[in-house]
């Protein structure tokens, strides 16, 4: 399988330094990124080899894809958004998908 970015690409995209174990977690977010971009687009590893534009693309997805993870909170309830009601006691929760 390809790795479509490599942490030197995150980082000149992404620029701040990685915390402690940020560093290895990064590589393996890219590593899943990647996995999941060749799941998703069929042939994309054929098409990167042969078309830059592919290849470009696929990197600055796959950068994309971690960065957000790693601005993420650490800890994710699943919890998109709360509404709460004093009078007449409403409580609204709205989970979301974590991925």
């Amino acid at each position: 399988m390809t790795i479509y970015a490599t942490t030197i690409d995150l980082l000149v995209r992404f620029p701040r330094d990685f915390n402690d174990g940020e560093e290895s977690r990064a590589e393996v977010l890219l590593e899943d990124a990647s996995f999941w971009l060749n799941v998703w687009v069929p042939g994309l590893d054929e098409a990167a080899v042969n078309n830059e534009q592919a290849s470009t693309a696929a990197k600055l997805l796959v950068v994309a894809m971690v960065r957000r993870n790693l601005l993420a909170p650490a800890v994710d309830d699943g919890v998109q958004s709360v509404n709460q009601t004093a009078l007449s006691f409403q409580n609204t929760v709205t989970y979301r998908s974590p991925d």
